[in-house]
């Protein structure tokens, strides 16, 4: 697999009848492994080692009604008072992230009306801080990932 704009980690893979599996941490049990998983993966760990997220808090694609039709988010975080922290669309490192990505990722939080919103191919990483405001709702583009001891100051 491709190497990533993210700090490597001790990727845990496996060979199958079928194919590779990597192992989540979160889940707790081996997933077939496509480009789309590798960079959900390695933006897991990044949140957890070096954004220093609690595993504890994270959910890992569940599913969404989207205009009627299902859809699954890639990963959530929820803070302890059961409100949605953040929320993560992963796409493969072979796509290029546009509007209809954004699009995506919007609809979801739309509904789970996470604060954080990021959108990565595991090569360009796009944060977003959703805001509700007289004008409306709106999302406001960050620097950064934040950390999350910092996620409720902003």
């Amino acid at each position: 697999m491709k190497s990533l704009h993210l700090p490597p980690y001790d990727v845990q893979l496996v060979d199958q009848a079928d194919g590779k599996y990597i192992y989540d941490i979160i889940r707790k049990k081996y997933i077939k492994l496509s480009s789309e998983e590798w960079v959900r993966q390695h933006f897991i760990h990044f949140l957890i080692c070096h954004r220093h997220y609690p595993a504890g808090l994270f959910r890992i694609e569940r599913g969404v009604v989207k205009a009627s039709r299902q859809g699954r988010t890639d990963i959530e975080i929820w803070n302890r008072d059961g409100k949605p922290l953040l929320l993560v669309e992963c796409k493969s490192f072979e796509l290029k992230l546009n509007k209809q990505a954004v699009l995506q990722a919007s609809v979801y939080n739309e509904k789970l009306q996470a604060r954080i919103m990021i959108l990565t191919n595991g090569l360009t990483h796009f944060a977003f801080e959703f805001k509700h405001t007289e004008a409306g709702k709106h999302y406001d583009r960050l620097d950064d990932i934040p950390f999350y001891n910092t996620i409720e100051s902003l």
